[in-house]
């Protein structure tokens, strides 16, 4: 691949873009088109998320082996981005959790994927390389205090 993405400037378009304290919603950005801390670039037209509607969690820290701090309501793929609409849950830690990211102590999220298609990235005098994911099943979203895509 002879383009490996391109890092934006930090927009606060990729901040939560409306937050409902009453219902405990947000519109967030799951994932971006931009190279990511591996070196790897994932699609937003090539997540799948069939199978992650059934079960749309949102967990701390990728953390599965806790119970999930919200659930994804809905999700939309765009072009350079992947947008959904969160609520979280009516428990002491997912308010907590909440409230940082309402208050602004938390900006960033992560998708937990599997890949399907990808294509290498070869390393540069910019990075060492990676992987461009072209299609991957999405597992689940995480909160996360210091995501691998600066954009998400």
């Amino acid at each position: 691949m002879t383009n490996p993405g391109t890092r934006h400037p930090f927009l606060s378009e990729f901040i939560a873009k409306s937050v409902d304290t009453a219902t405990r919603t947000m519109t967030v950005v799951m994932s971006t088109n931009s190279l990511d801390r591996q070196g790897d670039i994932v699609d937003p037209g090539g997540l799948l998320f069939e199978n992650f509607l059934m079960n749309p969690v949102v967990l701390w820290a990728h953390d599965m082996s806790q119970p999930p701090v919200a659930k994804v309501l809905s999700v939309k793929a765009l072009k350079n981005r992947v947008e959904a609409v969160v609520q979280f849950a009516d428990t002491e830690f997912a308010k907590e959790i909440f409230g940082l990211y309402a208050n602004g102590f938390l900006h960033a999220w992560s998708i937990g994927f599997i890949p399907r298609r990808w294509e290498r990235i070869e390393p540069s005098e910019d990075g060492p390389g990676g992987f461009h994911v072209l299609e991957a099943e999405v597992v689940e979203l995480s909160a996360v205090p210091v995501p691998a895509n600066p954009e998400a």
